[in-house]
């Protein structure tokens, strides 16, 4: 299934998509006729579960982050 057609049904961003995939090894395929970057079908749920929750870690750790300088000014 290509790439855009999973982000938008599951609502990522699809370059942040791509390259989370890229980073941990999923098997993404370019088709050079159309330039289209697609996923095999056996792997996008677990892909699209892992992106989900490495992007909800970021969004913990950045909230974190955040809280923090708010204590520091504070």
């Amino acid at each position: 299934m290509k790439l855009s057609d999973i982000a938008q049904q599951n609502g990522l961003d699809e370059l942040d998509f791509k390259n989370f995939l890229l980073q941990y090894g999923y098997p993404v395929t370019t088709d050079t006729l159309t330039n289209t970057d697609s996923l095999e079908d056996v792997y996008i749920r677990s892909a699209v579960r892992d992106y989900c929750a490495a992007a909800t870690e970021r969004l913990r750790e950045q909230m974190e982050a955040e809280a923090a300088l708010r204590e520091l000014r504070s």
